[in-house]
């Protein structure tokens, strides 16, 4: 009877200490997971110029200028920008931001029709996947601080985004007849963040209920790498929305879609775009089918210590280019923090740690959610 309760005990004492082992490596990789974060926003934010552009391209070891740019990326650091902003409320970022939009406002904005702003490149090029970029950079600074300073420049970009749109066909520049994944989720996803943001605008609602049937017709059982990132963000808002099981259906073939063409996680290029979606699927769906939360979720883990091998987090040099290169050069020593695109190659554009970035935050918000 003695050796039963003593076992019994020991029995009890392990779970217990299971159970404290596995509260600290949950705090342990939220710690890490934080820092990781923070460098990020510090590293993207010092690439924000005094006149509001975005620094393109960065040579870690060379810091060699590069003049050429892409208003798409660009916008897209605007929006990472913009979404860190909301998630932590770092003040640091909202002199940034008011540069960044201002910039926006005042330069690149073309008015095709009254009341629009198509965001266009230095050669007067509208870009619709800059348009709906622009558009969720405002929205998240506005979201975040209720500052109406861009209310105007909001409402000009929604706009732009509707006019673009058409029925039974999908998202198409007024400048071109080209139809392009990209502009598709680019735009549903901007416009889905839109409706949760200002759900009283009944326009972009009677819009987006076409939009989605379209967005379903055109992608809902194909695989696109060009679509599925900003595809499953979209649904993932537009569920919240509704709560229509559809969007849950959506999601999940999607991500098998995705299973099915990469059973195995990519090891030598970036996945971060991708588990920006992906966390939006564990974000909303773990409410409903925990177990295919669950599912997402593993592939996320998988891919997370890929991200980190991309991210530069001291100035020593890691691989083969160590040997002509022991350190980066002093000029790059504030961009710390910024993610490359392969692991051994300390070469890097503004969109590598935009999305990079997007990816570690929407994770922390997944990872509560699923093990809160």
């Amino acid at each position: 009877m003695k050796y039963k309760k003593v076992k019994k005990f020991k029995n009890i004492v392990c779970i217990f200490i299971l159970i404290i082992i596995g509260m600290l490596c949950v705090f342990v990789g939220r710690t890490h997971s934080a820092s990781r974060i923070d460098m990020g926003i510090n590293a993207l934010s010092n690439m924000v110029e005094a006149d509001g552009s975005i620094r393109y391209k960065i040579d870690f070891l060379k810091n060699e200028e590069y003049k050429k740019n892409n208003i798409v990326r660009e916008m897209g650091s605007a929006y990472a920008l913009a979404f860190a902003y909301n998630q932590t409320k770092n003040k640091n970022l909202e002199k940034k931001l008011r540069l960044i939009l201002s910039r926006i406002q005042n330069k690149y904005c073309q008015t095709f029709e009254e009341g629009t702003c198509y965001v266009a490149n230095d050669k007067n090029k509208i870009k619709i996947g800059a348009t709906a970029l622009a558009l969720l950079a405002v929205l998240h600074f506005e979201q975040t601080n209720h500052d109406s300073s861009f209310s105007d420049l909001k409402a000009q970009l929604a706009n732009a985004l509707a006019n673009s749109y058409r029925e039974n066909v999908g998202i198409i520049s007024p400048t071109t007849t080209k139809i392009s994944p990209y502009y598709d989720g680019e735009t549903w996803f901007a416009l889905s963040v839109y409706n949760i943001f200002y759900p009283s605008d009944k326009k972009i609602e009677d819009l987006l209920r076409s939009l989605d049937d379209t967005m379903f017709k055109n992608y809902k059982d194909k695989y696109l790498i060009s679509f599925i990132h900003w595809g499953t963000m979209a649904g993932s808002y537009r569920f919240q929305a509704t709560k229509d099981d559809k969007f849950i259906d959506f999601l999940k073939t999607q991500f098998d879609l995705y299973l099915k063409n990469n059973p195995i996680p990519r090891k030598r290029s970036s996945t971060c775009s991708l588990m920006e979606g992906f966390s939006d699927i564990v974000y909303v769906i773990s409410d409903t089918d925990i177990a295919f939360a669950q599912k997402v979720f593993n592939r996320i883990e998988e891919s997370n210590e890929q991200i980190y091998d991309l991210q530069v987090i001291h100035d020593e040099v890691i691989g083969s280019q160590s040997k002509e290169f022991p350190y980066i050069h002093d000029k790059t020593k504030k961009y710390i923090g910024a993610f490359k695109h392969t692991p051994h190659h300390y070469l890097t554009r503004n969109d590598a740690t935009q999305h990079c970035l997007i990816a570690l935050l929407k994770r922390e918000r997944a990872l509560k959610k699923i093990h809160p």
